[in-house]
């Protein structure tokens, strides 16, 4: 049987869902066909119908990420189980003296299953794949949703929006790569990603280009997390990809074979997945269809392809400036002061970054450059531009480096006299003011340099020419090696080979927990009850006896090790296990460090940096 003959099986086994309802205080099974085991999808035990069970008007009855958790951990993996709706064995009673039910939604995902004709099959075809995309120059390759030749926000739509009570914005332009979720004090919430009002397969986000346009490849990320809140764990393992020339009519992108490509997409939030088409197609139309999930669909996304009129190959794009001599390309900006963080996102939607000084004579024409502009455009005023150097999150004035990791050769950017001084203790971002290397507060509205390759790299093999021989599953408790690691128990959402494992963040282990994002159907403290339930898994390890609860001796026991805030200096930006205690978390920002307790029934995982209902490296 050959891999695509196989896969085809496999999306007809794990194609729908099954459902059901338990009412208060009876037990039910929960059960899948040989070969099989359940994956939990969504839980709520509560009442948001009036005539299930019992009538009752109360519809907005939710339980929290606890239940799913549980019911998780009791599930996965099995292909039999049974569950009581019982709030004394599901720990929690959302609304007493109500009439509740368990509302239960999971798949029934195949074991994991490779032959070495399998095998040998896919790494042909994924060989030959390579071969053909590395031949000749790559001339399209630009971004098409976001960038120089990116869309307006009107001209990216969904099949529907998850949308509650507060207003908080999960619309679709907020899937544009590189989106993260923003509070506001007035109580505005922006959404790391676009969502989808309901977990079905017939979901999509759409984008219309600008023009019609050749399109070579799809980037995805997933849900980015607002780490305060901890909401939400959320991305698409799974899509397919369609195009139109007239908005009415859709085609999937297909194989050799004529059949509809199965991506593989994310295994974390914040991780690019780049999946380039075996053949370019041409579009002024395409969707990104869901068809596997974890949590909830939310996806961030761009398009590499560009217009049918395309900048020519081997020159800067318009508005860039090329060094002499060089294959790298400047834009160095006067009207369009940004923060830090803000003015490299810029350069990194243009496949570039804040500008990083190699050698002396890099160094001497950027130079020359800003003396230019200084003179023609501000004779009066200081000029000064953002480049790609911080010490973050040190709070001193040492280790300053460039975006990329190198160290700061002083020999080649030497200081301006007297600097760096870490002004009231806040500068901790590198510029150019009047072309001398100067550290000022990372939060300061300045101009900035990016800098990118005049000819595109290669982002990696075209992945998709032949079907995976994997599930389409986001993994069940059994098997599996995932993208970023092995261990024991889960399978990965990722492709999915061998036995025993799956990498740290890259699936539902074997016994399953809901980490942080407040109650079912929430975000974090930004939302109110919803129609769909929504929830947040994460890996653990088979077999692993973890509690959130402390040793007898009250002491908490760090099985990953513990930080204090000087260890800031060190251990780089980013959320750590702080020496405080299970519930705390080292926050080590820009803006300084600082320690913060979990949320009442949470402790830190180091393993997945953040919160959770049951860590692994701390008890």
């Amino acid at each position: 049987m050959n891999c695509i003959l196989v896969y085809i099986l496999v999306l007809q086994i794990s194609a729908a869902s099954n459902n059901k309802i338990v009412c208060e205080f009876d037990t039910k099974p929960l059960s899948c066909p040989a070969g099989t085991t359940i994956q939990i999808r969504t839980v709520n035990f509560g009442r948001t119908n009036s005539i299930v069970c019992k009538k009752d008007l109360t519809i907005d009855c939710y339980s929290s990420g606890r239940v799913t958790g549980l019911v998780a951990q009791r599930c996965n993996g099995h292909d039999v189980c049974q569950l009581s709706a019982d709030a004394g064995t599901l720990g929690e009673d959302p609304c007493p003296s109500i009439p509740k039910y368990l509302d239960i939604l999971w798949d029934c995902n195949p074991l994991p299953t490779t032959t070495p004709m399998t095998t040998t099959t896919t790494t042909v075809a994924m060989t030959t794949a390579r071969a053909k995309q590395n031949q000749g120059p790559d001339v399209c390759h630009g971004n098409l949703v976001t960038g120089p030749r990116g869309v307006p926000d009107n001209q990216i739509t969904s099949s529907s929006t998850y949308s509650n009570s507060s207003g908080d914005n999960y619309a679709p332009y907020r899937g544009r790569l590189y989106s993260f979720s923003q509070s506001f004090q007035n109580g505005t919430y922006l959404n790391g990603g676009w969502s989808a009002r309901v977990n079905d397969k017939n979901q999509y986000i759409q984008v219309q280009f600008n023009s019609q346009s050749i399109v070579r490849g799809v980037i995805t990320q997933g849900r980015n997390i607002d780490f305060h809140t901890q909401c939400c764990f959320e991305h698409v393992t799974k899509y397919t990809v369609e195009y139109s020339v007239d908005g009415v009519h859709f085609d999937p992108v297909k194989d050799s074979n004529g059949n509809p490509i199965v991506f593989n997409g994310n295994n974390d939030q914040e991780s690019e997945v780049t999946n380039m088409f075996g053949c370019p197609i041409i579009a002024k139309y395409l969707r990104i269809r869901p068809v596997d999930w974890r949590n909830h669909i939310t996806l961030r996304f761009e398009v590499l392809g560009c217009p049918s009129k395309s900048d020519p190959y081997g020159v800067c794009p318009q508005g860039w400036k090329e060094r002499p001599g060089s294959d790298t390309c400047y834009l160095i900006t006067t009207r369009d002061a940004k923060t830090f963080d803000d003015a490299r996102k810029t350069c990194r939607l243009q496949q570039g970054d804040l500008l990083v000084v190699d050698d002396v004579q890099e160094a001497a024409w950027v130079k020359q450059e800003l003396d230019g502009i200084k003179k023609t455009f501000f004779p009066s005023f200081l000029y000064q531009v953002w480049i790609g150097m911080s010490n973050a999150p040190r709070t001193d004035s040492q280790n300053f480096k460039w975006v990329n990791g190198a160290p700061h050769d002083v020999n080649v950017v030497p200081w301006k006299k007297g600097n760096p001084d870490n002004f009231a203790g806040t500068e901790h971002c590198a510029e150019f003011v009047d072309s001398e290397l100067n550290d000022v507060n990372c939060n300061s509205p300045v101009n900035y340099i990016c800098e990118k390759k005049k000819y595109w790299t290669y982002p990696g093999p075209a992945t998709t020419q032949t079907p995976p021989a994997t599930t389409m599953s986001s993994g069940s408790g059994a098997s599996g090696t995932g993208n970023s690691g092995t261990g024991s128990g889960g399978t990965g959402t990722g492709t999915n080979t061998g036995s025993s494992g799956s990498g740290s963040g890259t699936g539902t282990g074997g016994s399953g927990s809901v980490t942080s994002g407040g109650n079912v159907g929430t975000h974090g403290s930004h939302s109110q009850s919803v129609t769909t339930p929504r929830t947040t898994t994460t890996t653990h390890k088979s077999g692993a006896t973890s509690t959130t609860s402390h040793g007898q001796s009250g002491q908490s026991h760090f099985l990953a090790g513990c930080h204090d805030m000087s260890d800031c200096i060190y251990i780089g930006i980013g959320y750590h296990q702080s020496c405080k205690g299970c519930n705390y978390v080292l926050e080590c920002l820009i803006n300084g460090p600082s320690i913060n307790q979990c949320p009442q029934g949470y402790t830190f995982d180091n393993n997945v940096r953040m919160c959770t209902t049951q860590s692994t490296t701390c008890y």
